[in-house]
């Protein structure tokens, strides 16, 4: 039997980001059914799939749920290290979600170098109705990745429970210190600026005073406002 020849070239095509839907709708049913009948595509509502589909059909449904596998680590010297969860050391992915107190998994590390091999990172998702530290040891290395223990310590908790709750914490982290640490800074220097040359233009001595200090008061809550105090102080 000759097979035809398929190159993944045929299958490249255009898809702009804003394109993509970033969140789903209130009304689930509501979404783009995309038709192909008779060598045309057309759209119309998912909630009408159902006269689209000829007497007797198969529905097959999917329910798996996407794993949040990606977790981000943020240093005190703001250095990042990204673990990505590949699979676990014993079952399958289901049965370690739904492992309690610790968990073995392969991962890929992004900035490897970053991660002195016997430093234990370390999470903080504590509530005020309950307190749970999760740990990350770096065991060893093999052919498919890097085995780390991921350990916490409210043992009421699946691992599927901490990955969802260190992907909310990494969000906002990252926009900490990706967005709004250095976005205020440079707000900060600006006003500093403005104070500093107002001051130099004011020939009245209180109102010279007066100027720079409004400014660089100004400044100074800007920078205080966004240092990560709970990172610095849990050290």
């Amino acid at each position: 039997m000759n097979l035809p020849i398929v190159l993944t070239e045929d299958y490249n095509y255009i898809l702009p980001q804003e394109k993509i839907a970033q969140h789903p709708l209130p009304e689930r049913d509501a979404s783009k059914l995309l038709i192909y009948k008779n060598g045309e595509c057309n759209t119309d509502s998912y909630k009408n799939i159902a006269s689209f589909l000829p007497p007797n059909s198969l529905a097959v449904f999917n329910n798996s749920k996407v794993i949040p596998a990606r977790i981000i680590y943020i240093k005190e010297t703001a250095g990042v290290i990204e673990l990505f969860c590949l699979e676990p050391i014993q079952g399958t992915p289901y049965e370690a979600l739904q492992n309690r107190g610790s968990s073995n998994w392969i991962c890929l590390i992004g900035g490897l170098k970053k991660w002195r091999k016997d430093a234990i990172l370390q999470w903080d998702i504590s509530k005020p109705e309950f307190q749970n530290i999760v740990s990350a040891k770096f065991i060893g290395q093999n052919e498919n990745g890097f085995e780390i223990e991921f350990s916490w310590s409210d043992a009421d908790k699946t691992f599927a429970d901490i990955l969802e709750s260190l992907g909310q914490m990494e969000d906002a982290e990252l926009r900490l210190t990706s967005l709004e640490h250095p976005l205020l800074n440079i707000l900060a220097i600006v006003l500093i600026t403005i104070g500093w040359s107002r001051h130099k233009k004011t020939v009245a001595s209180d109102l010279k005073f007066k100027s720079i200090f409004v400014f660089y008061l100004l400044g100074l809550i800007l920078i205080v406002a966004r240092i990560p105090w709970n990172s610095w102080l849990s050290i």
